[in-house]
C-alpha cells in the first residue's frame, strides 16, 4: 500500500511541476526579431561616368541596410555595402542604372544606382559610301559621310578629337559647319542655301541664304542628333547627323553641292567667353563635294572658293586676276589671267595622289610690264614652295610673242634656282603662232610615284625624277605665268586609270643616261643636244652631292624612268669643296656604283674626273686622290670606265684651264666642246672629222652644233650659243684664211647676232665679226678682245666699219683674215676694210669660225699658211 500511494504521490509532484513550469513560461516577456525593410544610399559611388565595356565599381559608396523589429517596429542601420550584389558586372550602351541588391533571412532589398554610358566606337566607321576626306586640326580629325536619300540628304560627320572634355565647355567649343546649296563656285551661291551650324553639345544655328544675304531660319524640319562616344579607352569623340528633307532646299538636289567644315577647338578654348556664333570657320578645313547622280553619292569637288577646278589649296594661295566664270564642268570651260604683275598663279584643288595626270591647253593673250623673258605653264608646288615649274619660253621681241622653246626650273621657298633648262632638240612648238589667237599648246605633267613626266602636246620631253625639294605627300599641281595674259582651255586633273594609261610610263630603253652635277647639266653644257639627241636622256642637278644620286628615292626612280645601256656621271666636286674627306668621296662613289649595278647589272657606268679648276685650286689634291683611286677601281672592274677629263685640260690652273672656263669652276663653250669630243671618244662613237680644212685643231674642238655635207665642202650651224668651227692646220704663225658665209637666221631670240672669225691662245683670244643687226641688214662690222679670263670687252670696242655692200643674210658674203708681220688684217669682199697691231707675238693659238646664235652655212673655205704664200696674199691687196 505503501509503495502504491509512494507511486501516486510522485505522479501528483510531476503533474504540480509541470503546471507550475507552464506558469512560468506564459509570464515570461515576448522576444523581438528583425525583418529587412529597405536600402539607403548613403555615399554615392565615386564613379559615375562609365565607357561601354567597363566594369562597374562601388567603390567610394556606402549603402545602409535599415532594419525594422516585430514589437515596436523601431529601425536599426547597418553598412551592408560589402555584402550587396549588383545587376550587371559589366556595363553597356543603353544602361542608365545599376541595381544593388542585399538579403537577409527570406527577404532582398535593392536600390537604383545612376550611371552614365558612353558608347564606345572601336574604330571610325567605315561604310559602303566613298570616303569623301579627312581633315586635320591640331588633335582633332573629322570623316564625312553624306547620302542622298529619295526624300532627304543625310550627312554624318565623326569627329575624332583628344581634347573632348565631359562637363566642360569644351565640348560646347567644338563644331561642324554645313552649307548645303547648289553652285559651282562660292561667289555663285544661290537663293534657298542653307548653313548649319552645330556643336558637340547639340547647339545649333540653321540660317537661310536669299536676295545676298543669310538670315535666321526656324524649321523643325531638319532634325539633328549629336552624340559622345568613346574610342581607344577614352571619351574623345562625338558624332553628329543631319537629316535635311528635299523641301529645305528648294528642289536643288539635281545639281546639288555640299561645303562642310569643322572649327575644333583644342583644350585652350576653356578659358575663352565666345558664344557660339562668335566662332570662325578656318577656310583650310573646307571641302565641298558635288552630288553625282549616276552614282547617287556626293563625290569630291572642293571648288567652293572659285571654280569647279582652279582656285587655292593647302595653304597655296592665289596670286593675280583670274576670271573664273567659265571654270565649270562643260567641255567649253576656260580660266582667263586678266591682269599680271611679276609672278601670278593659281592651283588645281586638293589633289596629290602618286598616280596623277594634270594637264591644260596654254593661249598668250598679251605681255605685261615690259617682260622680255615671259613663261607660263605648269608647276608642281608643296605648301612651303618647294616644287618645280615646267613652262612655255614665249620670248618677245618689239612686244610680239617669239619662244618656242620648253623647259623646266626648280624652286625653293626664296626663289626659283640652279639651271632653266631648256630641251632644245625637242621641237614640239614649230611656231609662236601655236600658241596665239585661236591656238593652244598644251602642257601635261604625268606623275607616276617618285617620277614626274613631262609632255608637251602629247610628246614625252622630259622625265624628272625624284626632284630633292619635293615632299612626295605634300604636292600639288597649279599655273605660273610671268607678266603674260593668258587663257586656259582643255584643263583636268584626272587619276582615272583609262587615260593614264595613255601615257608611257615604262622605262625608256636609251643609250646615254648622262647625271651629276652641275658640270653635266645642260644649262652648261649646250653642246650635249647636238651631240647626243633622242638616243640619251640628262637628268644632271646643279649643286648636287654622291648622296642625292645614291638615295633610294632616286635609285628608284632613275632605275624606274630609265634603262640605258651606259650611265655617265661627273660627281664629287660638290662633295669636295663642301668639307667631305676624299677617303669619304671615294667611299660614297663606290656605293653609288653599287647602288646603280645591282638594279641593272648589265649597265656601264663612266665617271668622269674631277679637273682642276681656279675656283677652288687648292682641292686640286683631294680631286686627284680621287680620280687615282676611281681610275684604278675602273680598270679592275668591267662595268666602270674612266674618262680622264683632267689630262685633256693641262692638270694646271691659270691661264692654262682658264682658257676653257667661264667663271672659274664650269667650261665655257669651247671647254665643253672637248668634253663632248673626249665623251663621244669613250662612248665609242664615231664623230665627224669635218673636211680637209675645217674640224678640230690640235689644241681645240669644233662645237657639235655643225653638220657636213656629204663631200665635206658644205657646213651648217644649226645650234644655240656660242659656237666654233676650227682651221685645222693653224697653230701660231702666219695664215690667211677665207670663207663665203650665209647667215640664214637669229638663234635663242639674240638680239645682237654676230659672226666671224676668231683667234685663241692661251692668254687671250680676238674676234672680228659682222655687226648682224637690224634682221642681218647692217652692213658694218668690228673687232672685240678679251683676256682668257674675262668677258669680251666691248667698252673699248671702236668705231664699226664698213665690210662693203654685198648682203650675208640668205646670201654668200666672201669673209677674210689675214696675219702676217706683226700685223692683222680684216678683209671683207677681197677687201682690207680694217688692220691692228698684232696681239699674238709669238703664242700658239688656233682660228675659228665663231658665231653667236646665228644660224648659217658656208662653203668654200680657204687657208693658206706658208708665209710665202700669205705674203703673195697680202701683196695682192695693193697695200
Amino acid at each position: 500500500m505503501r509503495v502504491k500511494i509512494s507511486r501516486i504521490k510522485n505522479l501528483i509532484i510531476l503533474v504540480l511541476i509541470l503546471l507550475c513550469g507552464t506558469v512560468l513560461v506564459s509570464c515570461k516577456k515576448e522576444e523581438k526579431i528583425l525583418f529587412l525593410d529597405s536600402l539607403e544610399v548613403q555615399k554615392l559611388p565615386n564613379k559615375y561616368e562609365y565607357i561601354e565595356g567597363d566594369s562597374f565599381d562601388i567603390t567610394g559608396a556606402q549603402i545602409l541596410a535599415h532594419f525594422k523589429n516585430n514589437i515596436d517596429e523601431q529601425i536599426t542601420k547597418e553598412d551592408v555595402t560589402s555584402y550587396l550584389t549588383f545587376s550587371v558586372t559589366t556595363v553597356s550602351s543603353n544602361l542608365e542604372n545599376v541595381t544593388a541588391s542585399y538579403k537577409y533571412l527570406d527577404i532582398t532589398k535593392s536600390v537604383s544606382l545612376n550611371i552614365h554610358v558612353t558608347p564606345k566606337l572601336s574604330s571610325i566607321e567605315e561604310t559602303t559610301l566613298t570616303v569623301l576626306n579627312k581633315v586635320g586640326t591640331n588633335n582633332s580629325t573629322s570623316y564625312w559621310y553624306l547620302e542622298k536619300y529619295t526624300n532627304y540628304v543625310l550627312c554624318k560627320v565623326i569627329v575624332n578629337d583628344d581634347d573632348i572634355v565631359l562637363k566642360n565647355s569644351i565640348t560646347n567649343s567644338d563644331s561642324i559647319e554645313l552649307t548645303i546649296s547648289s553652285f559651282y563656285h562660292f561667289k555663285g551661291i544661290k537663293d534657298g542655301t542653307l548653313k548649319i551650324k552645330v556643336t558637340a553639345d547639340g547647339l545649333y544655328t540653321i540660317n537661310k541664304y536669299l536676295t545676298n544675304t543669310y538670315f535666321l531660319y526656324d524649321t523643325n524640319n531638319i532634325l539633328i542628333n549629336t552624340s559622345l562616344l568613346a574610342k581607344d579607352g577614352s571619351i574623345s569623340v562625338y558624332q553628329i547627323e543631319i537629316n535635311i528633307p528635299n523641301t529645305e532646299i528648294n528642289g536643288l538636289t539635281e545639281e546639288l553641292g555640299l561645303y562642310v567644315s569643322n572649327t575644333n577647338k583644342t583644350s585652350s578654348g576653356l578659358s575663352q567667353t565666345k558664344g557660339y556664333d562668335d566662332f570662325d570657320t578656318n577656310e583650310s578645313l573646307c571641302y565641298t563635294y558635288i552630288y553625282n547622280k549616276e552614282s547617287n553619292l556626293f563625290t569630291h569637288s572642293p571648288y567652293y572658293q572659285y571654280g569647279a577646278t582652279w582656285g587655292n589649296t593647302n595653304n597655296l594661295s592665289v596670286k593675280g586676276n583670274w576670271n573664273l566664270d567659265n571654270d565649270d564642268f562643260t567641255e567649253n570651260k576656260s580660266i582667263t589671267l586678266t591682269s599680271a604683275s611679276g609672278d601670278n598663279n593659281i592651283y588645281m584643288y586638293k589633289d596629290n595622289s602618286k598616280n596623277l595626270l594634270a594637264r591644260a591647253s596654254f593661249t598668250a593673250l598679251s605681255v605685261s610690264n615690259n617682260e622680255s623673258a615671259p613663261k607660263f605653264g605648269l608647276n608642281v608646288t608643296t605648301p612651303s614652295n618647294e616644287g618645280f615649274f615646267f613652262y612655255i619660253d614665249a620670248a618677245v621681241n618689239n612686244g610680239s610673242f617669239i619662244g618656242t622653246k620648253i623647259g623646266y626650273v626648280l624652286k625653293n621657298t626664296n626663289a626659283y634656282y640652279g639651271n632653266w633648262t631648256e630641251f632644245t632638240n625637242k621641237n614640239v612648238i614649230t611656231s609662236p603662232n601655236s600658241y596665239q589667237g585661236n591656238n593652244s599648246v598644251e602642257l601635261a605633267i604625268y606623275r607616276y610615284e617618285e617620277l614626274f613626266l613631262l609632255y608637251c602636246n602629247g610628246v614625252e620631253v622630259y622625265r624628272l625624277c625624284s626632284p630633292k625639294n619635293i615632299g612626295f605627300e605634300n604636292a600639288y599641281f597649279g599655273i605660273v605665268s610671268f607678266n603674260t595674259l593668258i587663257k586656259v582651255t582643255k584643263y583636268e586633273l584626272t587619276s582615272e586609270q583609262s587615260i593614264l594609261n595613255t601615257y608611257n610610263k615604262a622605262p625608256l630603253e636609251i643609250d646615254n643616261l648622262f647625271t651629276g652635277d652641275s658640270y653635266v647639266d645642260t644649262c652648261f653644257w649646250k653642246d650635249y643636244f647636238y651631240a647626243f639627241g633622242t638616243e640619251s636622256a640628262n637628268i644632271a642637278v646643279g649643286g648636287t652631292k654622291t648622296e642625292y644620286w645614291d638615295s633610294a628615292d632616286m635609285v628608284n626612280a632613275i632605275t624606274k624612268a630609265y634603262n640605258p645601256s651606259a650611265l655617265l656621271i661627273h660627281i664629287g666636286v660638290n662633295d669636295i669643296n663642301g668639307g667631305k674627306s676624299s677617303a669619304k668621296t671615294i667611299s660614297d662613289i663606290k656605293a653609288l656604283y653599287a647602288s646603280y649595278l645591282e638594279k641593272l647589272p648589265n649597265m656601264k657606268i663612266y665617271y668622269y674626273a674631277m679637273n682642276i679648276n681656279n675656283f677652288a685650286p687648292g682641292n686640286y689634291t683631294k680631286y686627284q686622290t680621287v680620280n687615282n683611286n676611281i681610275k684604278d677601281y675602273s680598270q679592275n672592274n668591267n662595268n666602270l670606265e674612266y674618262i680622264d677629263i683632267d689630262s685633256i685640260f693641262g692638270s694646271a690652273a691659270g691661264n692654262a684651264v682658264g682658257q676653257f672656263l667661264q667663271e672659274g669652276l664650269h667650261f665655257n663653250f669651247e671647254g665643253y666642246a672637248l668634253w663632248t669630243k673626249a665623251t663621244l671618244q669613250a662612248l665609242g662613237i664615231t664623230r665627224s672629222e669635218g673636211n680637209s680644212i675645217l674640224g678640230d685643231n690640235n689644241i681645240y674642238a669644233y662645237t657639235s652644233g655643225f653638220n657636213f655635207d656629204s663631200g665635206g665642202i658644205i657646213v651648217k650651224n644649226i645650234a644655240l650659243g656660242d659656237q666654233s668651227i676650227w682651221y685645222k692646220n693653224i697653230s701660231g704663225g702666219d695664215f690667211y684664211v677665207e670663207i663665203k658665209i650665209n647667215a640664214l637666221g637669229a638663234l635663242n631670240r639674240e638680239l645682237y647676232p654676230k659672226i666671224g672669225f676668231s683667234i685663241k691662245s692661251v692668254n687671250k683670244s680676238l674676234f672680228y665679226y659682222i655687226d648682224a643687226l637690224n634682221n642681218y641688214s647692217n652692213k658694218t662690222g668690228n673687232y672685240v678682245i678679251k683676256n682668257t679670263t674675262g668677258q669680251w670687252d666691248w667698252s673699248a670696242v671702236g668705231s664699226n666699219f664698213g665690210i662693203g655692200n654685198v648682203d650675208y643674210y640668205m646670201n654668200y658674203k666672201t669673209l677674210g683674215m689675214l696675219r702676217f708681220n706683226n700685223k692683222i688684217y680684216f678683209i671683207s669682199d677681197g677687201n682690207i676694210v680694217k688692220q691692228i697691231d698684232d696681239i699674238f707675238s709669238e703664242e700658239q693659238f688656233g682660228v675659228s669660225l665663231y658665231m653667236f646664235n646665228t644660224e648659217a652655212v658656208f662653203k668654200d673655205a680657204m687657208l693658206l699658211t706658208s708665209s710665202i704664200e700669205v705674203e703673195n696674199k697680202l701683196n695682192s691687196y695693193n697695200i
